[in-house]
């Protein structure tokens, strides 16, 4: 689940730092979480939340500096405030927090949001290693640090590393497959994640790259052996 880099510790893939802050927001963020990789007009939020006094709240989570987190933001709180999902949970009379969680911010990050017309809060979070025992830590700038309480699921994965076994480990489908598999039969459910766990078995180079509407396996985007493309069908088969 975590991975040693030059510049400290890290999680092994995106989606488990989007669990574990899924799993301990309420604690940690004193929010009620509502769904996570909600499908909306500009794509897909990481995870929506509320407050206490039903304030709607986006975050959106990079495992790593990203440029163009401020343009997603952007875009999500315009698809909101245009659909206003959750009406029956979200008071829309106030404000939508937008909120990104980043190990570090890139500078253009800063510019964008200075001139941007809208409030965007930035969270850097870091692991801290006490003694073989991680925990996440969030820095909100102008207010205390949180160190989550909960420790975090610990196994050691070297940069570049093949495993030494001949049978590679599967990992957790990732949610916005999940979300779209929840739409088929039970069979055809069962089929989908069989055949890719059999992709992803064939070697430890095959990774899963996730876009918007589509999943593609193989050694890169630009060379894939399997795409996953979600389609909404109009009519009951």
């Amino acid at each position: 689940m975590l991975k040693k880099t030059q510049q400290g510790w890290m999680f092994t893939e995106e989606y488990l730092l989007e669990n574990f802050l899924w799993d301990t927001l309420e604690d940690t963020l004193d929010m009620v979480p509502l769904q996570r990789q909600f499908s909306i007009q500009e794509g897909y939020c990481d995870i929506i939340a509320k407050t206490k006094n039903n304030q709607l709240v986006i975050l959106e989570l990079k495992n790593c500096e990203d440029r163009y987190i401020i343009h997603q933001l952007t875009r999500y709180y315009h698809s909101f405030s245009l659909e206003q999902p959750f009406k029956d949970l979200i008071d829309y009379s106030q404000p939508i927090r937008l909120i990104a969680i980043a190990p570090d911010f890139h500078k253009h990050n800063f510019i964008d949001r200075r001139y941007s017309l809208l409030q965007i809060e930035f969270i850097r979070f870091n692991i801290l290693n006490y003694t073989n025992s991680f925990y996440l830590q969030l820095n909100h700038k102008g207010r205390r640090e949180i160190t989550v309480k909960k420790e975090i699921p610990f196994t050691l994965i070297q940069n570049d590393q093949e495993t030494s076994s001949p049978e590679k480990s599967i990992v957790l489908a990732p949610r916005v497959l999940l979300n779209f598999l929840d739409k088929l039969s039970p069979i055809a459910k069962i089929e989908v994640l069989r055949l890719r766990e059999k992709i992803l078995g064939y070697g430890q180079k095959i990774k899963e790259i996730k876009e918007i509407k589509s999943i593609f396996y193989g050694r890169g985007k630009s060379n894939p052996c399997c795409q996953l493309k979600f389609i909404s069908r109009t009519q009951t088969q």
